[in-house]
């Protein structure tokens, strides 16, 4: 009961998380691994547990979803990027994949906070929004999903600032659909493989629900700088745990 309980906790945070910013696999993940389940077993977990998070948080922001353009574009590159990065999960090294997930995540991070100036800088613009940059970012990022998740959120927000979305609130509704859309895709091929440890899976699921709905609520209400600075500082957090566990 208590791990139970533990497990719950940690997805309720991480289901807030990803709906605000995105990278609640950065507390349920290590986690799992506390537990002694191993980590690719432990990712996969996490991933199928996630999947009423982002569903919960896509429903209590269906009214901006519905103003929303592409999201039949993103529904294609969600599905064929995270089936990708499942497959991925199989037959690559984790352990060389963990080296460039920090870098990926700063990298992130700083497009995100300094995204408005490079696009004034390369004189684009800001509310033409470029589908062909949507299409091969938003699948680069899907694969990246599929395969591991942590930080997704900040990728997903930098790339559709870049693209030219210019409202945090638009792109934060396209993210919880891209991250849905992506998360239910990889959970199959996950499931299929026979990754998952499904005695974690219930109290990760009903937290993930919870704090999927939380965190969807809420970003209703917060203002735009506020959620500007978050998502900048919680990049710069994972991007510090990453270099961490990889190099330390």
């Amino acid at each position: 009961m208590l791990l139970a309980l533990a497990l719950f906790a940690a997805a309720l945070l991480a289901g807030v998380v990803n709906a605000l910013a995105g990278g609640g696999l950065l507390f349920t993940f290590p986690a799992l691994v506390a537990l002694g389940v191993p980590p690719v077993a432990a990712n996969a977990t996490a991933n199928i547990a996630s999947w009423p998070g982002y569903a919960s948080a896509a429903f209590a922001m269906r009214r901006e979803l519905a103003h929303a353009g592409g999201l039949r574009l993103l529904l294609i590159t969600g599905v064929a990027g995270g089936v990708t990065g499942a497959a991925l999960l199989k037959v690559m090294s984790a352990q060389v994949f963990s080296y460039l997930v920090p870098w990926l995540l700063l990298l992130a991070t700083l497009l995100f906070w300094q995204g408005r100036a490079l696009l004034a800088w390369l004189g684009r613009d800001h509310h033409a929004v470029n589908r062909r940059w949507l299409a091969v970012g938003s699948w680069l990022v899907s694969v990246y999903g599929g395969f591991f998740g942590g930080g997704m959120g900040v990728m997903m927000m930098t790339l559709f600032s870049l693209c030219g979305i210019p409202s945090l609130f638009t792109q934060n509704a396209l993210k919880i659909f891209l991250s849905l859309v992506l998360n239910t895709a990889s959970v199959i091929v996950l499931l299929a493989a026979g990754l998952a440890v499904w005695e974690h899976i219930p109290p990760l699921a009903l937290g993930y629900v919870l704090g999927g709905y939380a965190g969807g609520r809420v970003m209703n209400h917060l203002p735009q700088h506020w959620l500007r600075a978050g998502v900048v500082g919680f990049g710069l957090v994972m991007s510090g745990y990453f270099f961490w566990r990889a190099y330390l």
